[in-house]
């Protein structure tokens, strides 16, 4: 299983130029990456298929579900 991280790095694809790609904000992606927000279930869904299902939306919902993260908002 592929992290958002490890795809965009195998890839050669900068944070800003995916959140572009997919309608949010660079702060907001790396957030994500980081495990510091929580992710919906549609966002979720959006980066598997903008990532050819590299990264699937199971992984980033468990990414996402971290103690330290428990109560932050999604990000945009």
């Amino acid at each position: 299983m592929m992290t958002l991280t490890e795809y965009l790095r195998q890839n050669g694809i900068t944070q800003a130029a995916f959140a572009q790609r997919i309608g949010m904000s660079q702060t907001g992606l790396s957030k994500i990456c980081n495990g510091r927000c929580s992710i919906s279930l549609e966002r979720a869904v959006q980066i598997h298929h903008a990532t050819g299902g590299a990264v699937t939306y199971e992984a980033l919902l468990n990414h996402a579900v971290n103690p330290a993260t428990a109560g932050q908002a999604e990000a945009s």
